[in-house]
């Protein structure tokens, strides 16, 4: 007790488990994600995927998103795991004073070589342009949701993404 004093008022941008928020309020948090890829909200895990083991992210929760954001880009948007009251309950909570970081500009691309059997692998995925393709080197833009398959600038075909994210990326050694 000695040479102690009253501490001061909050820090600008923490938010309060007693307080209430407002309903447009916005808060983030920073986490380190586990060898599972899985930060912890209170009693709450979260999955947020393999490609982001081990790294450092801040969660924002705007509404019913939840944006992860690791080194300052816009990696993920994920349904909001905990309801809009319970959002200044996990330590670290505060106020978001930044705008959220823009996506990134490009869709990820592979090229292939499309095999005599008119098919080829991107990312454990077996596509299956046609055999009228065999032979030809093409470009594979990887989306979120699909993988559009291109010669040149036209499109020859597009496939659903199955299972989750492309997270596994191999360079060719030669």
């Amino acid at each position: 007790m000695r040479g102690g004093r009253l501490g001061g008022t909050e820090p600008q941008g923490g938010v309060s488990a007693d307080k209430p928020l407002a309903p447009a309020t916005v808060v983030e948090v920073d986490r380190k994600t586990t060898k599972d890829g899985v930060v912890s909200l209170g009693q709450m895990p979260v999955a947020l995927g393999t490609d982001l083991i081990g790294k450092h992210v801040t969660l924002r929760f705007d509404g019913i998103l939840m944006y992860v954001i690791h080194t300052g880009l816009l990696v993920k948007t994920l349904a909001t795991p905990i309801p809009h009251q319970r959002r200044a309950k996990p330590i670290g909570a505060r106020v978001a004073t930044t705008p959220l970081p823009p996506p990134p500009a490009q869709p990820r691309r592979a090229v292939r070589r499309v095999g005599a059997d008119g098919t080829f692998v991107v990312a454990r995925h077996k596509l299956r342009p046609g055999i009228a393709h065999a032979g030809k080197t093409v470009t594979v833009v990887i989306e979120e949701t699909c993988f559009r398959v291109l010669d040149g600038e036209f499109e020859i075909s597009t496939h659903p993404l199955k299972g989750g994210p492309a997270t596994r990326y191999v360079a060719d050694p030669r």
